[in-house]
């Protein structure tokens, strides 16, 4: 089903949390144009691995996805341009006690990133040091609201346990 709402889509960053993370891949796919960006915020894990309607690389001209509860209530694949690993991206996050923390946790952090811009990735050869938190590659910013943000490939960070991490 395509749609044409108009407007430009240049313009247009698509963020979803969860569920909600593969709504706006499906959104950014067949709205009639490509959205600019879309972030994926812990896209949603159980039945989501390897399901064509997942958010993917073909969800917008830059997709980005932050993974903070990998393997229980979020997928821990890498699916997006820019897959970023906070504190491993998995439970426990920092501060956090319950899956449901760590899982949210990909709200907060990009809330402070669009705020602070403070939040940097290294880049990593593969998920395994993105886990480990041990990637020494280039740099990039894990979220922010920046339309012309560009960028592919695995990146690990650890963070802060309160705002603004």
């Amino acid at each position: 089903m395509n749609f044409t709402p108009g407007g430009n889509w240049n313009n247009v960053h698509l963020v979803g949390f969860s569920l909600g993370a593969h709504v706006v891949g499906n959104a950014g796919r067949t709205g009639g144009g490509q959205a600019r960006r879309v972030t994926g915020l812990d896209p949603a894990g159980p039945t989501w691995g390897g399901n064509s309607n997942a958010l993917n690389r073909n969800s917008g001209r830059y997709v980005e996805a932050i993974h903070t509860d990998g393997r229980a209530l979020g997928i821990m694949n890498a699916i997006a341009d820019a897959d970023f690993y906070p504190n491993g991206g998995r439970h426990p996050q920092p501060g956090c006690v319950l899956n449901s923390c760590s899982h949210g946790r990909a709200t907060e952090f990009f809330a402070a990133t669009i705020r602070h811009n403070h939040l940097v990735g290294r880049r990593c050869p593969n998920i395994w040091e993105a886990e480990l938190s041990t990637c020494n590659g280039a740099t990039l910013n894990m979220g922010n609201g920046n339309l012309s943000k560009s960028g592919s490939g695995i990146y690990g960070l650890l963070t802060g346990r309160n705002w603004p991490f």
